[in-house]
This record gives C-alpha cells, sequence and structure tokens, in this order.
C-alpha cells in the first residue's frame, strides 16, 4: 500500500511541474502581450517621437528621411525637420549641413531670421 501511495505522489508532484511549466509559459505569453500593447500605443518614428537612447539609424537612413521631409516641406528649419522626422535636433543640424556642404542641400535665409533647407535643383541651386 504504501508503494502505490508513494506512485500517486510522484505522480501528482510530477504533474504539478508540468502545471507550473505552463504557468511559466502562460506569464511569459502575457508579458509579451503587455509589450506589444505598448509597443502599439507609441507612435511610429517620424511621428515627432525620437529613437529610443542607444538605438542608432542604419546607415544613410537619417539623410535619406530629411532629404525625404524636404521634399515636402521647402525650406524647413532644423527644429522643423526633427520634429517632422524623430531625429535629434543634433544629428538633423550635422546631417543637413554635410548635405549643403556636399550641394544637396541649400540654405536660406527665412524672413524669421533663421537659416532654413532645400534640396538643391541642378544649375540654379547647386553650388
Amino acid at each position: 500500500m504504501y508503494e502505490s501511495v508513494q506512485r500517486i505522489r510522484e505522480a501528482i508532484e510530477e504533474r504539478l511541474s508540468e502545471i507550473d511549466r505552463e504557468l511559466t509559459r502562460y506569464d511569459d505569453l502575457v508579458h509579451e502581450r503587455e509589450l506589444l500593447l505598448q509597443a502599439l500605443a507609441h507612435p511610429p518614428l517620424g511621428e515627432g517621437t525620437e529613437r529610443p537612447s542607444g538605438e542608432r539609424a542604419r546607415r544613410g537612413e537619417n539623410v535619406e528621411r530629411v532629404l525625404d521631409y524636404l521634399s515636402e516641406h521647402a525650406d524647413a528649419t532644423v527644429n522643423e525637420i526633427a520634429a517632422g522626422t524623430g531625429i535629434g535636433k543634433p544629428v538633423v543640424h550635422n546631417t543637413v549641413r554635410a548635405l549643403a556642404g556636399r550641394g544637396r542641400l541649400r540654405r536660406v535665409k527665412l524672413r524669421s531670421g533663421v537659416n532654413g533647407y532645400r534640396i538643391a535643383t541642378r544649375g540654379r541651386d547647386a553650388a
């Protein structure tokens, strides 16, 4: 009789271990679901948000985003480009300065006295 009770106890303990493993998986799924819901709650990059610190853009991505923005918003300031692309102001400043130096952008003085940028066109705007 003792052996039968012992086997039943072992079976119960094994089943409890299985249940614990399943509950751990359930907890992991609940946690993953919460993370996904949080991700959906935040606006995507390019809608006034900045990248989480430490996460770098892929090579050339900032240039593409700045040029895309300026193709639709000529004479935009660094602040406007930063807000419109989600890229930090210092990165936008360095990017537009480099692009202007290579003749891809033209710097223009706006009525407000600040500098704006537009995509340089061949001939008239190219340096």
